[in-house]
């Protein structure tokens, strides 16, 4: 549905992935309409269109009891380049401009910058 309403899908993931941690989190379960909120902020026809997708397809907002990973899950965004440069960032420096920032270039590539960094650890 990002697709469709020309939203960056590495924007949309984040913010889905991010609305799911905190509606867990904070209510115990999946708030579609949180989901919706962030992914779609101002475009009310495409929050509309999520909604409805999601009655469609009957998804329930429990999640099972006995799922223990979702904070761990949840609280990393995981990205993937095209070059195949893997990284993991904690969801709550994913949205601060200080630490990381994703650039849309004029030739529609993207760049990530990584800023502040104090020490570099490799991890085997």
């Amino acid at each position: 549905m990002a697709d469709k309403y020309n939203e960056e899908k590495y924007e949309s993931f984040a913010n889905v992935q991010q609305a799911i941690y905190e509606s867990i989190e904070e209510e115990g379960k999946i708030v579609n309409d949180r989901i919706a909120e962030a992914v779609f902020e101002n475009n009310h026809s495409a929050k509309q269109e999520y909604l409805d997708y999601v009655e469609r397809t009957n998804f329930t907002e429990d999640v099972p009891t006995n799922v223990t990973k979702f904070e761990k899950k949840y609280s990393k965004q995981k990205l993937k380049l095209a070059n195949g440069i893997e990284i993991t960032v904690p969801i709550e420096l994913y949205w601060d401009k200080e630490i990381i920032e994703f650039i849309n270039n004029p030739d529609g590539t993207i760049s990530v910058m990584i800023k502040n960094v104090e020490e570099i650890m490799n991890k085997f």
